[in-house]
This record gives structure tokens, sequence and C-alpha cells, in this order.
């Protein structure tokens, strides 16, 4: 039964075929390979088929004829059924197709093969019908291959569904398809052959590949491209419009290909070779006398890594740039570039480091000291050939010692930092000038953290972590008299010049208060034109005379290198053999260099290949590694008599620096090419354009233009058009108005795409805040979100909304002006919270509770609050996925028919604890409460109208104030001044005998009696005996010692005392505000030790430093 019913099958699909000339399955199978083509097509080299060089292309090779670009989609046709839509998708073209074009019909339900022939129709422009093959694909049965049976002529044609078309259900489509399509009248080519297929080439030699179309030809040019070989990071060489190659420095493989822009499917590949150069006689060394390591360091010092490098080479060799590693206890801490001239003995690398102060140092005790071994090595990348490859490196051990840091006493200082307090600064002056918003390699800066204050005390104990990517730079106890709402706290810190990514700068307080910014890095990008090349000669070339030649070295980028040990080398080709080296430092936005005299020989018979290649041994991690080789033809006299024509290409055009920001200033240039040796006849007249505006007319003097060679042309503007983020155009056209008569009119005008610095706006941290603490509903709140800017650019009129419970509120969206880069700013809300109805239950009866009482949960409501940032997406960014916050619950008061009164005591220095605080209600109530260590205390159930409140206690004067509760108050928290009956310097905490000490300071911190108020019995309390720590170079007034006082073992820090001496290395610098000499200045053994001065010296010195101050002097 099986084999008949399979014969039945065979049988119907023979009939099949005949009817509707469906081909054999090997020719169905072939077509099923590709839904637009029949006929199998294959790009060769040479006219045969040859597989591509490896590494395998990252376009792979095309195995049948290419398609036409710029597809478009057709009408969708639909099966009228409830429960499967039937569309008919086919590929339409707008320029010609190919003669066996094949077109191919998709269903989304089995069509059935007998109602597809003679439905699917081809029309000429006549109207008569085409013949052409109607092939279903089976076995699914949805899919229509639809091909001539004979190639297409030139002309027009029409291909059409009819309604016949039904599928295996018998349903019938709601409509039907029409497209239109061309043939071309010419030949359409088969395959892009290359010359030559393969090349061996020496590092920075050039050559020049050529290409041809096979079997017909092409109105659009063909692209050229490098592919990369074993390592695609590195730069794999550059090729022009016209073919011309120029090799990379590094040795590998590398591929070049051909692609046509009209038919993308048709390539080509050459593989090219760069052999490594001649064994060198180069040979760098360390030895163990070479490094200059300081013997000890503590945790957070600033510390000098000098290493000198030895050239060991034989006399008169130039071994050239290296980069020179540091590291400590095998972690990479920084790497350097340096370099070697000819005949020079030894280079030194330099760097600037701060000791970190990780947990490997935390539990350090007094007398503790823990070495670490510090590592130096000459190029660690390997890239120079070296005669002797063992004497790289060496190493040392530092000792780190224990660094005292003040103990702290308050366990929960009320002091906060967020992202709008943290900033960036090059220097120590904090002119806005000098703020940043990107870092820069090897860049000093200035980190700095404001430190707000939240609570009453008049002093506290902090600690303050400054971490860069996860590492303590900065960790310090200190005691802070807080008297201006927030203190500063900064440190330096240098950007390693082997750094490459942003830097995440985060403040950590022993309290768990965080906050960070994003600081950008902008990373190195040296390049070089070809316009950048020329020479000095008023003639060409003529062999037996002399060629000055010269070259610009662009830093595109416009870092400045800090220190002159950063030196990067260069290297000058005449005809692909090394002519010339040399180094520059960057510290101006370009180089000029003075090539050597090149004597043109006398047989000199064809042009001069002159090339230059910048960062020759690849020691800077660059942005952009394809701009470092350029190079130029210098024809012979009498080679060239072309007439006089100016031109600009794109790769003439170059801003400086390279990303660029809204509102800054930067360099544009053009590279403005002459052609011929006739003299231009009027000054040239060069327009620069920017987003299509025109920002700049610069006319040039006409004998500027020397035959054969390029001249700069620039211009400085400042962005007053507010640049969009992202990119737009930059435009050069030379003579706009044909003025001047040339070979070549359509070769004037050249644009490139600037890279405009895009903002990143996140809310993702822990974003928002409010004021009060506890509003209640039906009363106003003010809303504060804080935006961080972690992008390269700023953000203009950020609009942020708010959200309660995913709602909006407010009348309309929050603006920010501008945030900068490594900045973050607030935007503020204030925001009616809808009212709810009163709540009549508990809290009948006033009553005093002692501390800070929670407001119930059942008279609460909690609200969530997100905030969205740009939430009009009006803003182009670098990352939009982070412009909506976390949600943050506020618990707002529902109101109740009596209300909560939280007070709390302070005196001008602390809190004042203990203290009787009463409330007295205006229908007579009266409750009381005693305040808690922080001075707090809670009342319940206050009935609504006046209240007074009474707050007493020894040692202080009674004080007495009113307040008012009305039917919508929220929950009020007030906070009174109470002052004392005597003199004092300040107390903080528990003072159980009133001598305005705290228990707590008097047994950890002046180790006086807690219970006497007396210690020393001397008839004054210990509170006016004492004097607060403070700097007796710039005291407040209200901490300055009264006469009569004495001192209870303060530390004090008075030069020659104490043993802390002032070390400076006399390093003269240009400083960067001012034009005088600055010397930098480090400390070596910081901090107070003790002095080997016996008793009677240190009572005159210091007799010496109070006595002009008004202190009683000792006796």
């Amino acid at each position: 039964m099986k084999k008949r019913s399979l014969l039945l099958m065979l049988i119907w699909l023979i009939m099949t075929a005949l009817i509707f000339q469906i081909p054999p399955v090997p020719m169905l199978l072939q077509q099923m390979g590709s839904s637009l083509f029949i006929k199998p097509r294959v790009a060769a080299f040479g006219g045969n088929y040859t597989r591509p060089p490896t590494p395998t292309p990252i376009i792979p090779r095309p195995t049948l004829t290419p398609i036409i670009d710029r597809p478009t989609p057709t009408p969708i046709i639909s099966w009228p059924s409830s429960t499967t839509v039937f569309q008919i998708s086919v590929l339409e073209y707008e320029d010609a197709v190919l003669p066996d074009k094949t077109f191919a019909i998709n269903f989304t339900s089995p069509v059935d093969v007998l109602t597809v022939a003679g439905n699917i129709k081809v029309t000429d422009s006549s109207g008569q019908d085409v013949p052409v093959n109607c092939t279903t694909v089976l076995p699914d049965c949805r899919k229509v291959m639809v091909s001539p049976q004979t190639d297409y002529l030139p002309g027009e044609y029409v291909l059409k569904t009819l309604a016949g078309i039904k599928d295996m259900a018998g349903r019938s489509p709601a409509g039907g398809i029409e497209i239109h399509f061309t043939v071309a009248g010419v030949p359409l080519p088969d395959a892009i052959q290359i010359s030559p297929l393969q090349v061996s080439l020496q590092p920075g030699q050039q050559t020049t590949f050529s290409a041809i179309f096979v079997g017909g030809t092409s109105s659009q040019p063909l692209n050229w491209r490098v592919i990369a070989g074993d390592n695609s990071s590195e730069f794999a060489g550059s090729i022009s419009e016209d073919g011309t190659y120029q090799a990379p420095m590094q040795p590998g493989q590398y591929t070049v290909e051909v692609r046509s822009a009209e038919f993308p499917s048709l390539s080509a590949w050459s593989v090219v070779v760069v052999e490594a150069p001649p064994a060198g006689s180069i040979d760098l060394a360390l030895g163990l006398t070479c490094l200059n390591i300081p013997g000890n360091t503590h945790p957070g010092d600033p510390i000098t890594f000098k290493a000198r490098v030895l050239n060991n080479s034989a006399a008169g060799q130039c071994p050239g740039g290296t980069i020179v590693r540091f590291l400590i206890n095998g972690r990479v801490i920084d790497e350097v570039p340096i370099y070697i001239e000819a005949d020079q003995a030894y280079a030194e690398a330099r760097i600037w480091y701060y000791m970190p102060e990780t947990s490997d140092y935390s539990a350090m005790v007094q007398g503790d000291t823990i070495p670490v071994t510090v590592s130096v090595m000459i190029d660690p990348y390997n890239r120079l050939d070296e005669i002797d490859e063992t004497n790289n490196s060496a190493s040392s051990t530092m000792n780190v010692l224990y660094a005292y840091d003040t103990p702290l006493q308050d366990t929960d200082p009320q002091l906060y930092v967020d992202a709008t307090s943290l900033s960036v600064w090059s220097t120590k002056d904090d002119a806005p000038a000098n703020r940043l918003s990107a870092a820069q390699p090897g860049q000093k800066l200035r980190l700095k953290a404001l430190v707000y204050y939240v609570g009453s005390d008049r002093s506290e104990d902090i600690n303050i972590k400054f971490l860069i990517n996860g590492q303590v730079i900065f960790d310090d106890n200190r005691r802070v008299g807080v008297l201006g709402g927030n203190f500063e706290a900064t440190c330096n810190y240098q950007v390693p010049f082997n750094c490459t990514e942003q830097l995440d700068f985060q403040v950590l307080l022993s309290n768990g208060s965080i906050a960070s910014i994003q600081v950008p890095v902008q990373r190195y990008d040296v390049g070089i034109m070809p316009g950048d090349l020329y020479w000095a000669n008023d003639e060409l070339a003529v062999p037996g005379e002399n060629l000055y030649l010269h070259a610009l070295i662009k830093n595109i980028s416009s870092i400045r290198f800090p220190h002159e040990d950063a030196r990067i080398a260069w290297r000058a080709l005449i005809n692909g053999q090394k002519f010339a080296e040399g180094d520059y430092k960057l510290d101006a936005n370009e180089l000029n260099v003075s090539l050597p005299v090149f004597p043109v020989p006398l047989n000199q018979t064809g042009p001069i290949l002159l090339t230059i290649i910048t960062d020759v041994y690849d020691q800077l991690d660059e942005d952009d590694e394809t701009n470092n080789i350029a190079s130029i033809l210098i024809p012979l006299a009498g080679d060239y008599q072309l007439g006089s024509n100016l031109y600009v290409d794109a790769v003439d055009l170059l801003n400086q620096p390279k990303l660029v920001v809204p509102g800054s200033t930067l360099t544009l240039s053009a590279d403005i090419h002459k052609e011929g040796l006739a003299p231009l006849t009027r000054d040239v007249l060069v327009q620069f354009k920017v987003n299509g505006l025109i920002i700049a007319s610069k006319t040039v003097a006409r004998g500027l233009f020397r035959p054969m060679q390029a001249h700069q042309v620039k211009v400085d503007w400042t962005d007053t058009i507010g640049l969009p983020p992202g990119e737009t155009t930059f435009e050069v056209i030379i003579d706009p108005e044909n003025f001047i008569a040339e070979s070549n009119e359509n070769d004037n005008q050249a644009e490139k795409a600037l890279s405009v610095a895009k903002p990143d706006l996140d809310v993702t941290g822990n974003s928002i805040q409010w004021d009060p603490e506890q509003p209640a509903t039906g009363t106003a709140v003010h809303l504060k979100a804080i935006i961080a800017n972690t992008g390269d650019g700023p953000a203009i009129n950020t609009k942020i909304r708010f959200y309660a419970d995913g709602q909006e509120i407010g009348t309309r969206d929050a603006t920010v002006d501008q945030i900068n880069s490594a900045s973050a700013a607030y935007a503020e809300l204030d925001w009616n919270i809808p009212a709810t109805p009163m709540l009549y239950i508990p809290y009948s009866t006033l009553i005093g509770y002692t501390g800070k009482r929670a407001v119930p949960e059942e008279v609460t409501k909690k609200i969530n609050l997100t905030v969205k940032v740009d939430p009009d997406q009006q803003i182009t960014e670098k990352n939009e996925t982070n412009n909506e916050s976390p949600g943050k619950i506020i618990s707002v008061v529902i109101p109740t028919e009596r209300k909560f009164v939280y007070i709390q005591a302070v005196d001008s220095i602390s809190s004042v604890s203990d203290a009787s605080v009463t409330l007295t209600a205006e229908n007579g109530e009266i409750a009381s409460a005693m305040t808690d260590s922080d001075g707090w205390c809670s009342f319940t159930g206050v009935p609504t109208g006046n209240y007074t409140i009474k707050i007493e206690k020894e040692y202080y004067h009674t004080y007495t104030a009113g307040g008012q509760v009305m039917t919508t108050s929220a929950p009020q928290y007030r906070k009174f001044l109470v002052s004392r009956t005597s003199d004092f310097i300040g107390m903080s905490g528990l003072d159980s005998d009133g001598d305005m000490i705290s228990d707590v300071d008097e047994r950890e911190f002046y180790h006086t009696k807690a219970n006497d108020a007396d210690s020393d019995d001397d008839g004054v309390i210990d509170g006016r005996d004492l004097a607060p720590l403070t700097n007796p170079k710039n005291p407040e007034q209200t901490f300055l010692q009264q006469k009569g006082m004495i001192r209870y073992d303060q530390a004090v820090s008075l030069h020659g005392l104490d043993g802390k001496v002032d070390i400076y290395d006399w390093e003269y610098h240009v400083s960067t505000w001012s034009s005088s000499l600055d010397y930098s200045c480090t400390y070596e053994n910081q901090g107070t030790y003790t002095s080997k001065m016996d008793s009677e010296h240190y009572t005159a010195s210091i007799n010496d430093a109070y006595d002009s101050l008004g202190f009683e002097v000792y006796a």
C-alpha cells in the first residue's frame, strides 16, 4: 500500500512539472538557495574563481550574481481569514536589474500550486506577455520563484499577480500586487579583477593596486579598504581612493579589498605581507642603580618614581622610542613613553604617583612596616627588536610605614555628599576656567568634594575616602568645626599615561553617604596628512640639487604632555627607505619638523616618494591609529605640465580638538593643493562652513600656493550656533564664485563629519530628595532630583519630569540650563500633594516622649517617586538607557484630628541632652518629655490651635517659644537654640557634671573627670579651662582662648618643634595660571612627631608661638 501511494505521488509531481513547467528537483533546490536569482554567477580573480585569502574578509565572497541596491518594500496582499493573514512580499528595484532577474514571491500560508500558473504575469512596455517560469518551492509551498524563460531584453516591464491565486484552503487574496522594473541596455559586470593578487612590502612602504570590471562596466566608483590580519585592533595600513596603499609599521599579513559601489556583492581581494625589518642593533637596559625609588612612604603620600634607561647600543646608532612600565607588587601603575637619540647615553622616565590607601595597610599600627616591590620594565609590549632582551627590567623595595590618623569619636556624623558637590580641577586655583569637563592622560588633577552638614553639632568626626575606579587614593579622619554649612575636602591625583577609560571619581563618608561622578579621559591622537608634507624649494625636484623637506605633525586631540620625558618618535622614508628619525613633544597643536637636506640623485628618473610616520614605535595608545602615515610624490622638474588647478579632498580637512564640545573654540584647517606650474592669476577666497552655515571666509595670497604642493588655511572658530550632539558637517569651498580659471572646477569642495560631544544624562542613582522630611497630604513639598552628566559634552536646556506612583506631577517639567560633563546638577519642583480625608484615629491625648518618635504607619501614605530626564528624547546622548530613576518612597502624613510636634534643643555648639521640654496646648492640656542624646523629644496628640514650649536644664537659661498647629498641618519639626549661663568652649552629648564638656569627650579625649566639673580643683570648671582644637594662625573668634585658660594635651603643629620638615625638590615649571615659575613641594615624614627637646626649650618655644596671639604664657 505504501509503495502504491508513493508511485501515485511521483506520477502527480511529474504531471505537474509538465503542465506548469516546474524544473527538475536539482534545479529547484538550486533556485531555493537564493530568493533573488536563478543563474549562479561568481566573482573571479582574472576570470577564474578563487577562494579569498586568509584571513577571510568581513563581507563574505558572493557565490551568486549580485543584486542592485536600494530595495524597497512592495504592497502586501492578505487572505481574508480570521486565523491567518496571507502576505506576499517581493523585492522591487528602482534602478536597472539584471537580464535574468528572478523575483521571489513569499506566502504566509501554503499556496495551491495548480493556481499559480497563469496568475503571475510579466508584460513588456507594449503590454505583451513575457514567458516566465513560476516555480513553487517545495515542500511548504510558501514561495514562488518568477524568472524569464530567456533573458529580458533592455526595456521596461511590469510584474502582476492576478486574483486566481488560492491557498490550499481555497481562499483568494483580497487584492494583487504590481511592480515595475527596468532592464539596463548595457552589459552588467560579472566580476572584479584586482592586480597584483599578492605583494610583499617593507614596513611603511607604498604600492598601488588597480582593479577592473569583467564582463561589463559600472557608472559608480570602486571602493577600497584594508582588512587587518591576526590582530584586528592593529593599524592595517591605509589606502586612497585611487588604490595607493601605505603599509603599516607592524609586520604581518593584511588584506586589501576592492568592492563595487553599484554592485556591492562584486569584490576582489589581494594579500599584503609586511615583512619584518632586518635585525637591529638596539639595546636598552635597566639596572638596580638605574632606579630612583623612595626608601619609605606612607599610605596617601605623593611619590616620584624615576628610572634611567641606559643606551647600550653601538656608537652612532639611534635606538628610537619605547615605553617604560612601572609596577608595584606586580600591578601596573603607569606607563610613560621615552625616546633616546643617537649617541645619547641614557634617558629618564618619571611618573608621579599617590600611594593608595588600600586594605593592605588598614590594619597597621604604630611601628608597622610593610615592604612593597617596585618594578620597572622597558618595552613591555615587545615592539623593539633588541640585541639583548634579558636586561629590560629592574626592581627595588620600598617600605610603607604606619601613618597616624586622628581617631573618630563620633560614629554617626550628620554630614553628607552628593554628586553635585564633586568636581575636578586642573590646579589648586579654583577659578571657574580651571574646572575640568574631561581629563587627559598624564594630567595632574585636583579632586574636590564639598561635604554638607545637616545636623546641629558645631563639630563632627568624619572619615572621608576618595576613590578612583575603585582604588582608594585618599583616606582621612578629621574633626571639623562646621560653621558655614559645608566644608571642602581635596586631594591631588595624576591620571596615568596609559589610562584610556573614564575615571569613576567616588567619595565615601564613614556614615555611609556616597556620591560619584564620571570624568571622561581624552585619548591621544597624533596625525599627519599628505597636505602636511612639503618642500621649501622654489622649483620641483632637480637631479643634483638639494630638496629642503618639511612635515607638520598634528596633535589632533590637542592633549599636551605634562613634562618633557614623554617623547614620541617620528620617521621619514625616501622611496621606501629610512631617511631620518627624531622625536617630538606634544606641547602644541602642531609641530613643524625640518628634515635633513636630501640631495636628489643625478640618475633620478621619476618622482620622489616622501613618507612620514608618526608614532613609529607605537608608543601611544591612540583614538585613531589610521592617520599616522602620509606620503607625497615630489615630481621632477619638467615631468608635470598640468594646467593650473586647485583642489581639496575630505582627507585634507581637520578640526582640533577632534571631539567638538558645543560652545567651545576649535581650529579648522584645510590643505589646499595646487596642480600645475603656472602661477595663479589672483588671490584665493576659501570659505568655511559648519552645519551648512558660513562661519568664516579667508582670502589667501596667490603666492602662497606653490606648484604641486598644498598650503594650509586655518581659522579659529568659537561655536555660537549651538552645535547639536552627534555629527555635523564641516565643509570647505575654494573660489566659491569661480573667479579663477582652473583645469577642473569640480574638485573645489570637500566636507567631513564633525563629531560633536554627546552628554549622558544619568538619574539611576539615589537621586531624589525632598523637604520637609515628612510632609502631609494636601500640603506642598519641595522635590529635588540629581542629574549627573557622565558623557563628553554639556547638556543644554535639560528637561526633567517628576512622577508620583507613575503619574506625571507638577504643572510643567523642571529645566536645568546647562549640565557640563563630569558634573551634576539639581532639578527642582514644588508639588502640592493631593489632599486626603482626615483620619480620626488614636492620639486623642497629648503625650510626650524622649527621642524622635516615628510617625505611626496607620497615619502615613507611601508614594513612589520617580523622575525621567529628557523625557521627550530631545537630547542626543551616548546612552539612552539611564534616563529613568528607580523609585524612591516618600512617606506622607494623612491629616489627623490631633498632630505631631518634634522638638530639638541645641546650643551654639551642640545638641542639648537631658533637657526638660514642656508643651502646653491652648485647651490647657500639658505634657513633658526629656531630650535624648541628640536633643530630640516628641509630642503626639497635640490639639489644633496655639501652644507654648518651655525648655529647662541646669546651667542653661530657660527658653520659651510659641507655636501653632492647623487642621492641615504636617508633623512639625522645630529646633530651638538655648543659651548657657556661663562661658564655654563647646560640648556634644551627655554632660553629667555640667562642665560644658560631654562625658565621652572627658573620658576619651581630654582625660578629665566626667563626674567632676572642676577636675583640677582650680576653681574654674573644666569647660573654661580647655580651649578647642584650632589653627593658631587663623582662629575663630568664638574659639579664642581666654587668659588664664590651660591646654590639656592639645596637639600643635609648630615648625621645628614637632619634627615636621618641609622638603622641596625645586623642580621649576611654568605655572598653569600665570606666567611665573613655580616649584613642586613635597613633604617628607608628614605629621606630628615627638620632639627630643627638653621641657625648658619646649616652654620657651611655645610661649614665643602663642604670646603674639594674646594667649597667657606658661610659667
